[in-house]
C-alpha cells in the first residue's frame, strides 16, 4: 500500500503564541535560508581559526599581533634599544645589545631582519636585557629590534622597538 491521502508533509515548525515571548521562530525570520546558514558557518570557522591563532599566539610571543592588523596581544609600549659602546664596531670587537622594557619581569626576544630566529633573554627582577656579541663577525651587521612579554601571561607582550643598525667596519 499506498497512503490514499497522499506523502506526508513534515509537521510545520513550532512558534511561540503572539504576545507570549515576543519571539519568532528562526524560519519564520528566515534564519534557515542557505545564505545565512553560509554565513553562520563561514562565522563559526573564522571563530575557530582566531581561537587556533590565538592558542599559538601563546607560544610564538605575539604572533598574531605582530603579522596582522589584530592587537589582541599588544599591550605594552614599545622598548627602548641601543648598541653599547658604538653602533659602529671593527671586526673582532665586542658590542652589546641592549632593550628596556618598562617593569620588571619580562622575556625578551632580539631579531635580527632578515632570520627567523630570535634571542630570549630573561630578566625576571630588571628592565634591561643585554645580548652580547663577544667577537663581532661579518654576519652579526645589519638591523636589529626588539620586545617583551609578561613572563607570567605570554599572551601581554609589547610592541617592537624601533630597528637598531651594527655596522661592522
Amino acid at each position: 500500500g499506498t497512503d490514499p491521502a497522499g506523502p506526508q508533509q513534515p509537521d510545520p515548525p513550532m512558534t511561540e503564541p503572539e504576545g507570549e515571548g515576543g519571539s519568532e521562530s528562526p524560519a519564520a525570520l528566515g534564519l534557515t535560508s542557505p545564505i545565512v546558514t553560509g554565513v553562520r558557518v563561514a562565522a563559526a570557522g573564522l571563530l575557530f581559526l582566531v581561537a587556533f591563532v590565538f592558542f599559538r599566539e601563546t607560544r610564538a610571543s605575539c604572533w598574531l599581533a605582530r603579522h596582522s592588523e589584530v592587537r589582541g596581544g599588544r599591550e605594552f609600549l614599545k622598548p627602548t634599544v641601543w648598541v653599547s659602546p658604538s653602533r659602529v664596531v671593527a671586526l673582532g670587537g665586542s658590542v652589546t645589545i641592549r632593550c628596556e622594557g618598562s617593569y620588571p619581569g619580562w622575556e625578551f626576544f632580539l631579531r635580527k631582519a632578515g632570520h627567523p630566529d630570535r634571542q630570549l633573554q630573561t630578566v625576571p627582577d630588571g628592565t634591561v636585557a643585554e645580548f652580547p656579541i663577544p667577537s663581532v663577525g661579518w654576519e652579526d651587521g645589519g638591523t636589529y629590534t626588539c620586545d617583551y612579554r609578561s613572563m607570567t601571561d605570554q599572551n601581554r607582550c609589547s610592541y617592537p622597538s624601533d630597528p637598531v643598525e651594527i655596522i661592522v667596519g
